[in-house]
């Protein structure tokens, strides 16, 4: 179905570039800021960002073979 080949697109395009796991928290920090802003909640944003952070402290930034589902 459509649907389910535009997810392996996306899927392979994340895989098979260099968007890094420090690229994924600073855009995850930019919608937090956003959402902070504007007063909506992201709970989820939340929690994933947290868990971005433990890694980047645990050295995982600049690979981009870390991938977080």
């Amino acid at each position: 179905s459509t649907l389910i080949r535009s997810r392996r697109q996306r899927q392979m395009c994340i895989r098979d570039s260099d968007y890094s796991l420090k690229n994924g928290y600073k855009d995850m920090a930019c919608a937090l800021t956003i959402s902070a802003t504007h007063q909506i909640p992201l709970p989820v944003v939340q929690s994933a960002t947290a868990t971005y952070q433990k890694a980047l402290r645990s050295g995982y930034g600049d690979g981009a073979e870390v991938v977080f589902v």
